[in-house]
C-alpha cells in the first residue's frame, strides 16, 4: 500500500509539485500513527488502555479518534499518551522511529500549504519525503524506498529553456482551476447517442521528448461507453487547448501533448497532441 503511494509522490517530485508532496506525505504519516494506535489495543493492559481512553477524550468525543484527528492532534495525542513507549514495548519498534521535532515541522508546513496558500520549497518537500521514508522503514512498514521516477530527469535538463518557461506558465495556470468535466450526449457515425459524464483533474506538467506533457488523472466516477472514448478524449484535449489559448494567445510553435491516466502509476492510457 505505502509503496504505491510513494511512487505517486515520486511522480510529484519529478513535476516539482512541492506543496502537494507535503500534503501527500502528511497523509501517509497520519495513516502510520492511526495504524499503530489501532494495533496497540491488542497488547495494552487495562491500566494502559484506561490511560489512552482518558487522553482520547480530550481530542475526540467519539469512541475512536481515527476519523476525527488530523496530523497535529495525532502528534499531540501520541506525545501525551506516551504511545511511542507502548509501541516500543509491545511491537518492538525503536522510539527513534518517531521524530516528533520533524513531524511538528512537517505539520506546520502542511497547515500553511492547506490553509494559507503557501508554496512549499524544494528543501521542505525533500525533508518531508525523506522523513516519511525514514518513518516507514524504521517502523518496518516498508523495507526500502521504492524505485521509481527520478526527481530530476535527464530529458528535462536537455530541453530548450522556452519549453521550461511555457511549461511553468501552463502548470500554474491550469493548477488554479484543475477540474475538467464533460456531461452531454455524444452521437456516433451511425446516429446513436451515448450519454457521457467525465471528470478529469490536472495533476502536473512534465517537459520530456521535445514537448510539454500535460498530465490528467481521470476520476473513477466518470461514466461513458467505449464506442465514444476517442471522441471524449479529443474533446477534453480541445477544452484544454481553448483554455490555454485564451490565456496565452501568443503561445505558438511548441509541441504539447495531453496524457490521461486512470491511476497515478500508469500514464499510457491515452494521449493526444495539441498544435499551437
Amino acid at each position: 500500500m505505502f509503496e504505491e503511494k510513494l511512487k505517486e509522490i515520486q511522480l510529484l517530485r519529478a513535476q516539482g509539485l512541492y506543496s502537494q508532496i507535503v500534503k501527500e506525505c502528511s497523509a501517509i504519516i497520519e495513516q502510520v500513527l492511526e495504524k499503530f494506535y489501532e494495533n496497540i489495543w491488542a497488547y495494552a493492559n487495562s491500566d494502559e488502555k484506561q490511560n489512552i481512553i482518558a487522553i482520547e477524550q480530550k481530542y475526540s468525543r467519539k469512541t475512536s479518534p481515527v476519523r476525527t484527528l488530523g496530523l497535529g492532534k495525532w502528534i499531540n495525542f501520541y506525545k501525551e499518551s506516551h504511545m511511542v513507549n507502548l509501541v516500543s514495548k509491545y511491537l518492538e519498534i525503536d522510539n527513534s522511529a518517531f521524530d516528533f521535532n520533524n513531524l511538528i515541522k512537517i505539520n506546520d508546513i502542511r497547515n500553511k500549504c492547506t490553509h494559507e496558500d503557501y508554496a512549499a520549497s524544494a528543501e521542505e518537500a525533500t525533508m518531508t519525503y525523506e522523513s516519511t521514508i525514514e518513518l516507514l522503514i524504521k517502523t518496518r512498514l516498508i523495507t526500502k524506498e521504492p524505485s521509481g521516477i527520478s526527481p530530476i530527469q535527464e530529458t528535462e535538463k536537455k530541453e530548450p529553456s522556452i519549453y521550461r518557461i511555457w511549461g511553468d506558465k501552463i502548470r500554474l495556470f491550469l493548477a488554479s482551476n484543475p477540474i475538467f468535466e464533460i456531461e452531454e450526449a455524444f452521437e456516433t457515425d451511425f446516429g446513436k447517442f451515448y450519454q457521457v459524464f467525465g471528470r478529469w483533474e490536472f495533476v502536473g506538467v512534465v517537459i520530456a521528448e521535445d514537448r510539454i506533457h500535460i498530465l490528467l488523472l481521470e476520476d473513477p466516477i466518470s461514466s461513458y461507453h467505449e464506442d465514444v472514448i476517442d471522441d471524449i478524449y479529443e474533446k477534453v484535449a480541445m477544452i484544454i487547448k481553448d483554455r490555454i489559448r485564451k490565456n496565452f494567445p501568443d503561445l505558438s510553435g511548441l509541441k504539447v501533448e495531453i496524457n490521461v491516466a486512470l491511476n497515478m502509476s500508469d500514464w499510457g492510457e491515452y494521449s493526444a497532441e495539441i498544435d499551437f
